[in-house]
């Protein structure tokens, strides 16, 4: 829980709201869940050096020296807010920044986890006319879907002669192929409230951890490399 995440610098992601959400109440609407409120998280990381040794020098060439490696991450969603782009100016012509919805409908779906279903409608929430305030949820009150992804690699080590070896094999970012989605739109104002249309990078991926570097889908990398 916090009042901003961050101290409003380097928002945690797209979701993460770096401003005052209201100006009579700050915990009214700013003290929730904080934008990394993660609350089940699984990290497991497994590497295996196939235990194979022949006399017939044929065999232990091909069946030793593998190794085979992988980390896993699954997690819950994190949270994200709705928000009604349009009634700032309503509330206070010198008002700028988020303002957050004003609901409607109290027993809303909470957690977006499903791309195929709607999470939550327009019809729910109050409209430009009707909201007469910051809003009656505290930020972050919604959870988009959890993440989960396999890394794998597979190498063989060949020794040439003493002190020289070769390594060759492969890498599988997100080996499953499977896409993680990201958090519905969160705007009443505007169209697609509640929909998940887009999906969610890894953390880190062959390209570098910068903004713009990682892909959604599965990515193979062949390694080559000699040790000497």
């Amino acid at each position: 829980m916090d009042l901003i995440s961050n101290g409003g610098f380097l928002p945690f992601s797209g979701d993460s709201l770096a401003s005052q959400l209201t100006t009579n109440n700050l915990r009214a609407l700013n003290y929730s869940n904080a934008d990394y409120d993660i609350r089940h998280n699984l990290t497991a990381d497994f590497l295996w050096q196939v235990p194979a040794k022949f006399h017939n020098g044929f065999l232990n060439s091909v069946l030793s020296g593998w190794t085979v490696s992988g980390k896993l991450f699954a997690r819950t969603g994190s949270p994200f807010s709705v928000f009604n782009s349009r009634i700032s100016g309503r509330l206070s012509p010198a008002m700028g920044g988020t303002t957050l919805a004003a609901l409607l409908d109290p027993s809303i779906r909470t957690s977006c986890g499903n791309v195929d279903q709607t999470c939550f409608a327009t019809s729910q929430f109050a409209t430009l006319a009707t909201q007469n305030s910051f809003g009656n949820l505290p930020r972050n009150r919604f959870r988009q879907a959890g993440y989960f992804d396999i890394d794998s690699s597979l190498l063989k080590t060949i020794t040439i002669r003493e002190g020289v070896r070769f390594t060759f094999g492969a890498s599988a970012y997100n080996t499953l192929n499977h896409p993680n989605f990201g958090s519905p739109g969160e705007n009443v104002a505007a169209g697609g409230l509640g929909v998940i249309t887009s999906t969610v990078s890894a953390p880190t991926s062959p390209y570098g951890s910068f903004q713009g570097s990682a892909v959604s889908g599965r990515v193979m990398v062949l390694t080559g490399k000699f040790s000497f």
